[in-house]
């Protein structure tokens, strides 16, 4: 969540010399329509379903590549269990205040408006935040690198700081 795992992904895959994939981009491709409209045309729950079908089609069908999961996206512990089993999995961890800085700044995600349509206050963001992450953190938790993210980092710091990682770990 706004920890920039599209931008380090797309980098690290590079280094790799893998494909990269975003689980979100994916989806709208399949679909053919936007986050946001498939959340307001057909609700979090056929989104969720879309998120679970494509997540698992891609995992059978891109071998050797780099994907960027939603935030979402571990929320069913099927999920997890899957990817855990089939690949290395990494979460990246970034502070609070650095994901409610770079959430402010974002206008397109549908879990930042108000059942209104309005977008949120930075306190009703930050709050939002605290609970996203007190829900998901523990199933993040059970990735096999967590990478602390400060913020400060460029995209290619923190890509280069991965690749290395990943190319040291044992699992």
């Amino acid at each position: 969540m706004a920890a920039g795992k599209s931008r380090i992904g797309a980098k690290l895959a590079a280094l790799m010399q893998r494909n990269f994939l975003d689980l979100d981009s994916e989806i709208e491709h399949r679909m053919e329509m936007k986050i946001p409209e498939i959340f307001k045309n057909r609700g979090e729950a056929f989104f969720r379903t879309q998120e679970r079908v494509t997540l698992l089609n891609l995992l059978e069908e891109k071998e050797n590549s780099v994907i960027a999961l939603g935030g979402g996206a571990l929320q069913n512990q099927e999920h997890t269990a899957k990817v855990l089993s089939e690949s290395i999995l990494v979460y990246l961890r970034a502070p609070e205040d650095v994901i409610v800085a770079r959430l402010s700044k974002d206008k397109s995600r549908p879990k930042l408006r108000k059942e209104d349509g309005s977008m949120r206050t930075e306190s009703e963001l930050k709050k939002l935040v605290q609970d996203m992450l007190s829900e998901r953190e523990p199933l993040y938790l059970k990735s096999n690198i967590i990478f602390d993210i400060s913020g400060n980092d460029t995209v290619d710091t923190n890509a280069e700081n991965l690749y290395r990682l990943l190319h040291n770990y044992e699992g």
